[in-house]
């Protein structure tokens, strides 16, 4: 969560909307490790949830990628855009499949991306 704490503030972004699986969007890791940095962090409403962990759970865990459901990813960041959020967190590995940076007219962190990158850049410092 740090790393992509990061990259939020990097953007100098103030709220973003979190999609993960239900666990995800309604554990308050993301919230209180954010809240830290001066970043609030909004979920989609029970019955967005619910659609998000459905297509998580019975799709893109088995690479099923439907436009009808990305569509309705869309319509929930959407939402999430609306009630305040300035940026959106792909909080499960899954959710890349279907929804990317180009989809969005808001920024989308990609917290598998993220730890790859910052991993990739731990393992390359040359030791001083």
């Amino acid at each position: 969560m740090e790393v992509t704490a990061k990259a939020i503030v990097k953007m100098k972004l103030r709220k973003v909307g979190l999609l993960g699986t239900r666990f995800t969007m309604q554990s308050d890791f993301y919230p209180k490790a954010l809240k830290k940095l001066g970043i609030d962090v909004i979920s989609p409403e029970p019955a967005d949830q619910q659609v998000i962990d459905d297509i998580v759970w019975k799709e893109l865990t088995y690479y099923v990628l439907k436009e009808e459901s990305k569509q309705k990813y869309l319509a929930v960041i959407e939402n999430l855009k609306n009630a305040g959020a300035e940026g959106v967190i792909l909080g499960c590995t899954e959710i890349p499949l279907l929804i990317s940076q180009e989809d969005c007219d808001i920024p989308v962190f990609d917290t598998s991306y993220i730890h790859s990158i910052f991993v990739l850049e731990y393992a390359m410092k040359e030791d001083s």
